[in-house]
């Protein structure tokens, strides 16, 4: 169930409700309750949610459709406070709890898992932010200082099988666990200027400084024939520190009635610290970081404009992480993305019609590459992933997205993106990928809706999210088949009350979301693609009250 937003106004009392009941024993429910000062200097508001699924797996084995389901609660409260006019405060707490199993994978692709040791999913993390703001005659000085933490715990089958399964081949049983804890600390200061203050109401400054500090340690336990490699003990210890500090700032120039032109830069310095129970004499990483932007805008008219944007940004180096990699790959460098784009947006008020359109072209420098290849051809835990780096990569595309109100009940959204996108000078394990498409980056996508509102409370809306195949990874050129996919919602709002009917993937599409080749069943052990199922058909009730509809 996806997030309560949170109300922009503090003003008054506001509660929200939400109950919401489907197959495949989907629970959640939700509640929202806040209050304001009348005079608006200070607000609370607290929310709970909790969901729960049995989620859409099946393991003969145990007997058991949840070994892949759901069990997750967040709580979030926020607290304003203005203790005078110029000065205004925000406290947010957040704390999640998610215990959700891990069973996704089947030898025959199907929803139908054998482990006889699902995994899990689970975190606890708990978090924290202040922003203070403080208004001059100049400009408003931010602080926003944040801190979370997380402890996590990450499980598999290796062989997702069993014994009984695997028959002659017997014993063939391997699991992975790993324990992570994961620390955050970060503070951002920033100063925003008045533009009425400057160079005749026309130029308005942002300068600031950033920094984040990350630590993290993982445990990794591997299990042979319900037995741990190390009898108990972790088979890798690893520890991960790095720092962040960036300056940055930004201009923007109004230039005559309607222009208006900003120059971005950002400057940051990373260092990263890694180090294991098997080699702790790793050198540190340093970055030097140079980002920016130079953007045009134009206001042709109040229902025209259009802009042009040159960027460059930037993606930080890292350690590969786990006992199987090969150290010469444990370093990747960092990457630097070059991105030209334009576009226009127009509203047409006589016909109630909104319509945007964009053109980009990137260059990635030394582009990330993530990757996997599997070790031992009889040890599933052997399959690795890591993250190399290409020469360069492109990637060239136009979106588009359009609004329309024929009528006043009526309303009609559609979204369309082509792109294409290419390796530059990258070779993996004898793959020369040089002119592929990237990974995860299907051709083209389309998406439309269609929305009715009766005149008696009753509403309907149809989504329907098409998208073309896309290769799984860049260590092989296997690919996933294109997808159409057809969300329905069918319901009825009247005052505070919403009861609603719904769909997801009403046809019940077959679709893979990750794809794997490697080898996993004995005793050949033979090379094939295994694939990760999308979520089928699901059928649900949501009932929500919302108090601002009284």
């Amino acid at each position: 169930m996806a997030p309560m937003p949170w109300r922009g106004s503090f003003r008054g009392f506001d509660l929200r409700g939400e109950v919401t009941a489907g197959d495949f024993g989907t629970e959640a429910v939700g509640l929202a309750v806040g209050n304001g000062r009348a005079d608006g200097n200070g607000g609370w508001r607290l929310a709970a949610q909790r969901y729960r699924s049995d989620g859409f797996r099946r393991n003969t084995f145990l007997g058991r459709d949840d070994t892949n389901g759901y069990d997750e609660t967040t709580l979030r409260g926020k607290l304003v406070w203005s203790p005078w006019e110029t000065l205004r405060t925000t406290l947010s707490l957040l704390y999640a709890d998610l215990d959700n199993g891990y069973d996704a994978w089947s030898v025959d692709n199907s929803y139908i898992t054998r482990s006889n040791q699902p995994g899990r999913d689970a975190q606890r993390s708990s978090g924290a932010s202040l922003r203070v703001e403080y208004t001059t005659g100049y400009g408003s000085l931010v602080s926003v200082s944040s801190a979370a933490v997380s402890h996590i715990d990450y499980s598999f089958d290796g062989d997702w099988g069993n014994d009984l399964y695997w028959g002659a081949s017997a014993p063939y049983d391997y699991f992975e666990e790993h324990r992570r804890a994961r620390r955050t600390e970060a503070l951002d200061l920033r100063f925003l200027g008045d533009e009425a203050q400057l160079w005749f109401g026309r130029l308005q400054p942002v300068v600031g400084v950033y920094v984040l500090r990350l630590q993290e340690s993982d445990a990794q336990f591997d299990g042979w024939n319900d037995q741990y490699y190390g009898m108990g003990e972790s088979l890798l210890d690893s520890e991960y520190r790095a720092t962040n500090l960036a300056v940055y700032g930004s201009l923007q120039l109004r230039l005559a009635r309607r222009g208006q032109l900003t120059l971005g830069l950002r400057a940051e310095n990373r260092s990263a610290d890694y180090s294991d129970s098997s080699d702790p004499l790793f050198p540190r990483a340093r970055d030097q970081l140079l980002g920016g932007n130079l953007s045009w805008l134009w206001r042709a008219s109040d229902a025209r404009q259009y802009y042009l944007t040159l960027a460059r940004g930037y993606k930080a180096g890292g350690f590969n992480i786990g006992a199987t990699i090969d150290p010469a790959q444990r370093r990747f460098r960092a990457e630097t993305l070059w991105n030209l784009e334009g576009g226009l947006r127009a509203h047409d008020a006589a016909h109630d019609l909104d319509v945007q359109a964009d053109l980009y072209l990137m260059r990635r420098v030394d582009m990330q590459v993530y990757s996997s290849r599997q070790l031992l051809p009889d040890n599933p835990l052997t399959y690795v992933f890591f993250t190399g780096n290409a020469a360069h990569g492109d990637n060239l595309g136009v979106e588009s997205e359009l609004r329309w109100r024929p009528a006043p009940r009526w309303s009609l959204s559609a979204s369309a993106a082509l792109q294409s996108t290419r390796y530059l000078g990258y070779e993996a394990d004898g793959l020369d990928l040089r002119g592929r498409e990237q990974a995860f980056a299907p051709p083209w996508q389309f998406s439309a809706s269609a929305g009715y509102e009766g005149p008696s409370g009753w509403f309907a809306r149809a989504d329907l999210q098409a998208q073309a195949g896309f290769y799984f990874s860049a260590s092989h050129n296997q690919r996933a088949g294109s997808r159409e996919l057809v969300n329905l919602r069918l319901g009825w709002r009247h005052a505070a009350w919403t009861a609603s009917l719904w769909a997801r993937n009403l046809l019940d599409e077959r679709y893979a979301v990750q794809g794997f080749y490697f080898g996993d069943e004995p005793p050949d052990f033979p090379v094939k693609l295994y694939i990760q199922n999308g979520d089928p058909r699901q059928l649900g009730l949501t009932v929500s009250f919302d108090a601002d509809r009284l």
